[in-house]
């Protein structure tokens, strides 16, 4: 299966792709199982399992990909910043529920997490400056779009640093910054964050 947005300028393609759908029905409060399988040429793996009811129209199920490399996503991020991003592979794991609320869709996020390895961003010229992270791994992402509202449970970033030719230098360790967050509780460790919440508090645009 081909992937193509003509308009943020980005293709990809999912091969080996295995789909399996069972006891699909049409009749009230029955469910059919789904699952989908892939892999794209980066060695990106994609797996998408759940549940979908056609009467109401609803679905559960968890959407995780691993090993994508963060640097394929690169034409999403450059109508936002200069920096490109040149080494990285983060995986993904969304649980979801799905389903119409007064002929509305209602998405929600539990539980989702976020695992990022390698990231190293750089500026735009030749000999601009590299940022190199270590790992960082964002846990317990609730999020509903009904409410407008999500939060996270941990977020960390490990050791990283700034490259200026061949000197690198730490960088300050920052678990959110903007978030309005609880504070550490005992054991919490250095660069992470406990607790943040997120309020829509303007129109999405």
């Amino acid at each position: 299966i081909d992937f193509d947005d003509q308009r943020q300028g980005y293709h990809n393609q999912v091969e080996h792709l295995s789909i399996e759908l069972k006891s699909l029905s049409t009749l009230e409060a029955e469910q059919g199982s789904y699952t989908l399988q892939g892999q794209t040429p980066q060695g990106a793996k994609l797996r998408w399992m759940g549940a979908i009811s056609l009467a109401p129209l609803a679905a559960t199920g968890t959407l995780a990909l691993e090993n994508l490399p963060l640097a394929s996503l690169m034409p999403y991020a450059d109508d936002y910043t200069a920096a490109r991003i040149v080494a990285g592979r983060a995986d993904v794991e969304l649980p979801y529920e799905l389903s119409l609320v007064q002929d509305k869709l209602r998405a929600v996020l539990k539980s989702a997490k976020l695992d990022l390895r390698g990231l190293a961003l750089a500026g735009a010229g030749k000999d601009a400056p590299q940022a190199k992270f270590g790992a960082i791994s964002v846990d317990g992402i609730d999020f509903d779009s009904s409410a407008q509202q999500g939060s996270l449970k941990t977020a960390r970033v490990d050791e990283s640093k700034l490259v200026l030719g061949k000197d690198e230098q730490p960088l300050a360790r920052s678990g959110a910054a903007g978030l309005d967050h609880h504070a550490h509780g005992p054991g919490t460790p250095r660069g992470s964050v406990q607790g943040a919440t997120l309020r829509r508090t303007g129109p999405v645009r």
